[in-house]
C-alpha cells in the first residue's frame, strides 16, 4: 500500500500509519463515523526485516528517537525510517534533534542516504567521528580500518588532471538545446545570474541584493540544468529532494501561500510539462517590475546551464563571485556539502570533491564568459564583498547600470522577506545554514584563505584556475608587492595594508565621481 501510494502522493501526504479494519464505522444515518475510528496502533509495523535490537549507546539513542517523533514503541536497528510511516516533516525533526545533541549541521536527507538506525549510526560515526564520541565517549567505532568508506573519507590522493576529468564524468548534464535548428523562441526579460561554487558566499551576496527595491534575490531554483520541470521533478527524489525547496520558498514569498499550497502549484506546473524557460518566465511575470536574480551553485559545473542562461534570456547579466580555493575547501568541508551535491556516484574523499568542484565549477565559468560582452559581467571577490563591502558593492551597480542603493549594505535587515528560513519551522534551507546567527558583516571570514600558508595541500591544476583569478601562490620564488588584482601572501603585510587602504581610497574617490 505504502509503495503504490508512494507512486501517487507527495511524501507529505503519505500516511503514517495503517489500520486495517473489516468495515468503516457507520453513524446510524449511515454516514462514516470517524469519531469511532481506532488510535493507530504505536506497535512497530509489519516489515520485510525481521526486529533487531540497539547494540550500542548511539543505536539506542537513535530507535528511541525514532520511536518519539513516529509514535512507535519499539523500533529496530534495520528498520528503515520511511517504512516505518515517516514522513519529510518527522524526518526533519529528527536531524534538528541530532544537531542539537551533536552540535553539527546535519542534513534532513541523511535520512535518505541512511535509512536505516544501523546505517545512520555508521554514518554519523564515519563523517561527524569527533562530534558522535563526544556525545557517546565510551562508545566503540563501528567500522574498521579497511571501511571502504572510511579510506575514501581521507583522500590522500592530490588532485590532478586525471581526477578532474574524473570529476566531469560524474557531473549529469542535461541541459541541451532541445529546439529544432533555427526555431524562433521568444526571449525571456533579462535575469542577473550569480556564477560561483558552493560555500563562496553566494548566500551572503544573494541576501544583500535582496535589499535593493528594484531585485528579486530568489534562493537557489535549480533550474537551468533542465529543459523541463518533468525532467527536474524526476531527478530532485530521495536524497536530492532538498534541492527542490528553493522554487517553493520563492512561490511562498511571491503568492503569500503556506508550503502546501506551493507545493500544489508547483506540481500542477510539473503536470502541464513546462520547460524551465517558460517556468522562468512565470516567475518573472510575478516578480515584475523587479528583475529576478538567482544564485543556483550547481550551474556553474554544467556548460550546457551556462549557455541556456544566454539562450533563455534576453542580454542577462552575471556576477562571477570568487573566493579563495583553500577558504572554499575547508568551509565545503565542514558543511558536509558531499552529502547533498547532485552528482553521480564518485569515489571522491569530501576534501577532493571540493577542491574539484572548485576548479572545474571556474574553469567552465571563465571558458563561458570569454564570449560574453564586458559589459555584461563582473567578477567580484568573496574577500573584498567582506572587507571592503561598499566598495564592492557599488563596484558592482557600476558595472551592471544598477542604481546603488543603501540597503544593499544591510543583509540582516529585513530577514521575513529574504526568504533565508526553510519550508516549515523544523526544516533547514539551502545555502548558509547559519545566517540568521548572524548580526553583520564579518570581515574575518574573509581572512580564512590564510590558513594556505601553513596548509597548502592544493593542486598545481587548482592554482592554475586560482592564479588566474588573481590569487597567488603562497612561498612563491619571485615576491613581488600585490596590486590590485593580488590576492595571496604579502611579502610585507604592514606596508600592503598601507599601499590597499590608498587604493581603496582612489578607487572610492573614482566611482564618486
Amino acid at each position: 500500500m505504502r509503495s503504490f501510494l508512494e507512486k501517487k502522493l507527495p511524501d507529505y501526504s503519505l500516511p503514517s500509519a495503517f489500520v486495517w479494519l473489516e468495515a468503516l464505522p457507520l453513524s446510524p444515518n449511515g454516514k462514516v463515523d470517524r469519531s469511532a475510528l481506532p488510535e493507530p496502533t504505536r506497535e512497530r509495523p509489519s516489515l520485510e526485516s525481521p526486529y533487531v535490537e540497539p547494540r550500542n549507546e548511539i543505536e539506542r539513542f537513535l530507535a528511541g528517537l525514532w520511536g518519539e517523533v513516529l509514535g512507535l514503541n519499539k523500533v529496530g536497528i534495520h528498520d528503515k525510517f520511511f517504512e516505518l510511516g515517516g514522513n519529510s516533516l518527522q524526518a526533519a525533526r529528527v536531524t534538528n534533534r541530532i544537531q542539537e545533541e551533536w552540535r553539527e549541521f546535519i542534513y534532513v536527507t541523511t535520512i535518505f542516504t541512511a535509512p536505516s538506525v544501523a546505517e545512520l549510526a555508521r554514518l554519523l560515526e564515519r563523517d561527524y567521528a569527533k562530534a558522535t564520541f563526544r556525545r557517546f565517549p565510551g562508545l566503540k567505532p563501528g567500522f574498521s580500518e579497511n571501511d571502504p568508506n572510511l579510506a575514501a573519507l581521507a583522500g590522500s590522493e592530490r588532485v590532478s588532471p586525471a581526477l578532474l576529468e574524473r570529476m566531469r564524468q560524474c557531473v549529469p548534464l542535461r541541459a541541451v538545446d532541445y529546439r529544432e535548428a533555427g526555431a524562433a523562441t521568444r526571449k525571456n526579460p533579462q535575469a542577473i545570474f550569480v556564477l560561483s561554487p558552493p560555500r563562496s558566499g553566494t548566500t551572503l551576496l544573494r541576501v544583500m541584493l535582496a535589499g535593493h527595491p528594484d531585485l528579486f534575490a530568489a534562493p537557489e531554483l535549480q533550474l537551468l540544468c533542465f529543459n523541463t520541470l518533468t525532467e527536474r521533478a524526476a531527478a530532485f527524489t530521495g536524497r536530492f529532494s532538498l534541492w527542490r525547496e528553493g522554487v517553493l520558498r520563492a512561490i511562498m514569498e511571491l503568492k503569500a501561500c503556506s508550503a502546501d499550497e506551493a507545493k500544489l502549484i508547483m506540481e500542477d506546473f510539473e503536470r502541464q510539462g513546462l520547460s524551465t524557460q517558460d517556468f522562468y518566465r512565470v516567475l518573472q511575470s510575478w516578480v515584475a517590475p523587479r528583475t529576478l536574480v538567482e544564485k543556483s551553485p550547481s550551474y556553474a559545473l554544467d556548460p550546457g546551464a551556462l549557455q541556456k542562461a544566454e539562450r533563455d534570456f534576453e542580454s542577462p547579466l552575471y556576477i562571477h563571485l570568487v573566493r579563495h580555493p583553500y577558504a572554499m575547501i575547508r568551509s565545503f568541508e565542514s558543511y558536509h556539502m558531499d552529502q547533498v551535491l547532485y552528482l553521480r556516484q564518485h569515489p571522491f574523499s569530501a576534501r577532493q570533491l571540493g577542491e574539484l568542484v572548485w576548479t572545474l565549477s571556474h574553469r567552465n565559468i571563465l571558458d563561458f564568459l570569454k564570449n560574453v560582452p564586458h559589459e555584461r559581467q563582473h567578477r567580484l571577490r568573496f574577500e573584498e564583498l567582506t572587507g571592503q563591502p561598499e566598495l564592492a558593492i557599488r563596484e558592482m551597480c557600476q558595472r551592471l547600470c544598477l542604481p546603488f542603493h543603501p540597503d544593499l549594505l544591510q543583509p540582516y535587515q529585513g530577514m521575513a522577506r529574504k526568504m533565508v528560513d526553510g519550508l516549515h519551522q523544523a526544516s533547514t534551507p539551502m545555502g548558509d545554514t547559519k545566517l540568521r546567527q548572524y548580526e553583520g558583516i564579518d570581515p574575518a571570514v574573509g581572512e580564512k584563505w590564510r590558513g594556505v600558508e601553513s596548509d597548502n595541500f592544493l593542486a598545481e591544476v587548482t592554482w592554475e584556475v586560482a592564479q588566474l583569478l588573481g590569487y597567488r601562490l603562497p612561498d612563491t620564488a619571485e615576491r613581488r608587492e600585490p596590486g590590485e588584482q593580488d590576492l595571496g601572501i604579502p611579502s610585507n603585510p604592514r606596508q600592503v595594508a598601507l599601499r590597499r587602504q590608498a587604493e581603496l581610497r582612489e578607487r572610492f574617490r573614482a566611482i564618486r565621481a
